[in-house]
């Protein structure tokens, strides 16, 4: 409910060689993205949930025409009954300030990946809290 493009019709892939499942959407009432993804990771080098979210991090600083605040320390969230590494970043482009917050669990040999852009972590906390199952 209040994601009028989340059906198999109209969700948009963000699909590659590593990313299976990638999908986004929008919210319909605030306009907050999320994008959920389950990213192959490679046998060497190991990552956790920390090391990936460091790993994302570094590659934010290389977004041209927009700047990051990076976090120092991760949190924690629960997200459909698990527990995922959080990295909340705000950010301001030519449109104002925003927040992008990654959520991440290692499974098996994937990486369950959720980032949620809105106007700030708090808004999109609630974005992902729609989220009831997360295996």
């Amino acid at each position: 409910q209040g994601y009028s493009n989340a059906d198999l019709a109209t969700y948009n892939t963000a699909e590659n060689s590593n990313t299976e499942c990638g999908m986004y959407f929008m919210a319909d009432d605030t306009m907050g993205l999320i994008y959920i993804c389950y990213e192959k990771l490679p046998s060497f080098p190991v990552y956790d949930e920390e090391k990936y979210l460091d790993s994302a991090m570094k590659s934010l600083q290389n977004v041209s025409g927009v700047t990051y605040e990076i976090p120092n320390t991760y949190a924690t969230a629960n997200i459909g009954g698990y527990a995922y590494a959080k990295a909340e970043c705000t950010f301001n482009n030519s449109n104002g300030d925003f927040a992008n917050t990654f959520y991440v669990r290692k499974l098996d040999d994937y990486m369950i990946v959720i980032s949620a852009i809105g106007a700030n972590p708090s808004s999109n906390d609630a974005l992902v809290n729609y989220i009831t199952n997360a295996k």
